[in-house]
């Protein structure tokens, strides 16, 4: 058996704190923004007015806020008024269920002090006209949720969901799903599991990503929720434009495809430029010093199972010789007029490796277009990007 309680909602309340005098402009974008969402509002003229009258109304009804939405200027903390940190302490100490809206345009754009005043529990910080009727919405969507009756069944618990951090009740699901970032983004994940109030299950990896991506418009797939996007995998790979001396050096490759520049897939736990590095001397037997970026290249795909991303670097190396004056195996560069030796033996990397005179490259057949694009690249003056940027923390 249920019965029913009734509750005042659909009239939003918010407490205006703006001097008129000295800000006329800026108290009537705001009053003609809540003019608009049929909010009924009180002003005063200073943070110190504005306490009082918030703390005469205390916590308001248990269900229900004094106020549902504070919009305030910082205050002066002087000549009597008061300043915001004293209003915001109280709200989160009284009733975290006030929306707090800090109204300036010096905090707006001092990044320390957003952090600070997010710390002592502004839910936001804007002078941006447009942001405040978009939250001005929203407070008002998610109040107007709220059923005008709630039911209560025979051991007393009405319906809707509860918020478990500012313990605002009878929410639906897509109250609480809009309540909880506008209201508590700032706040640190939970460090130990909580149990979301729509499901009832524990709220992987915490709750504000959980109730964002489980629930409501998520849930209904009417926004993407990250929950069933498919894993993405992200691929690297490296390829190698090694030209010295008039002659470029590539590879035999499998299947006889053809010949191409070597490179391939990025192993984990190794950087780019070793991957690089160690392709050059697998595939075509030559030690190589990577000097140059000529381009990094991005794709992405979605597929049925799973999303992929291709990320490709085109470096640019110079071939490095055994020093044989060395007793402790050093190399060298190469001198303009010598090459060391390409692999010939046929393995699993490649059927071997070549120098090829630029001029004769027009009569090869070839795996891909890379070789002769970026040949020409470097013959046509491209830029080679120096290489310290991409350097992991060890190679620096």
């Amino acid at each position: 058996m249920t019965s029913s309680s009734s509750r005042i909602v659909g009239v939003c309340r918010c407490l205006l704190i703006c001097d008129q005098e000295t800000c006329p402009v800026e108290y009537e974008d705001v009053k003609r923004t809540l003019t608009r969402d049929r909010y009924e509002f009180v002003v005063t003229k200073n943070v110190a007015e504005g306490l009082s009258l918030l703390k005469r109304g205390g916590q308001g009804q248990a269900d229900e806020p004094v106020f549902d939405l504070v919009v305030s200027k910082l205050g002066t903390g002087t000549h009597g008024d008061a300043h915001i940190d004293d209003l915001l302490s109280w709200v989160k100490q009284i009733d975290p269920r006030i929306f707090v809206l800090v109204w300036s345009r010096t905090a707006t754009r001092d990044a320390r002090m957003r952090l600070e005043l997010a710390d002592r529990g502004a839910n936001m910080v804007s002078d941006v006209l447009s942001d405040l009727e978009r939250a001005v919405r929203d407070i008002a969507k998610i109040k107007r949720s709220r059923p005008v009756c709630v039911p209560v069944d025979d051991v007393g618990r009405t319906a809707g969901f509860h918020c478990p951090f500012c313990k605002m009740e009878h929410l639906s699901e897509d109250g609480l799903w809009l309540h909880m970032p506008l209201y508590h983004i700032n706040l640190e994940n939970e460090r130990s599991r909580m149990t979301c109030p729509i499901c009832a299950k524990p709220a992987k990896p915490c709750l504000q990503v959980h109730i964002r991506n489980a629930h409501g418009p998520c849930a209904r797939g009417e926004i993407e929720s990250e929950f069933t996007e498919h894993p993405t995998s992200l691929n690297a790979f490296a390829l190698v434009v090694c030209i010295h001396g008039g002659k470029v050096l590539l590879v035999q490759e499998f299947a006889n495809s053809g010949y191409w520049l070597p490179g391939g897939r990025v192993d984990g736990g190794e950087s780019l430029k070793s991957a690089a590095e160690r392709e050059c001397e697998e595939e075509a037997g030559v030690r190589v010093e990577i000097t140059g970026i000529l381009q990094f290249q991005h794709s992405a795909s979605k597929g049925r199972d799973e999303n992929h991303v291709r990320l490709r670097v085109i470096f640019f190396a110079v071939p490095l010789m055994s020093d044989e004056s060395s007793e402790t195996g050093a190399v060298r560069h190469a001198k303009e007029n010598e090459w060391p030796a390409a692999k010939t033996t046929p393995d699993f990397e490649s059927a071997g490796a070549c120098w090829v005179p630029l001029e004769d490259m027009s009569d090869l057949r070839y795996r891909g277009s890379e070789p002769l694009t970026w040949v020409k690249y470097i013959q046509e003056g491209g830029v080679i990007y120096p290489v310290k940027g991409l350097l992991s923390s060890k190679e620096k």
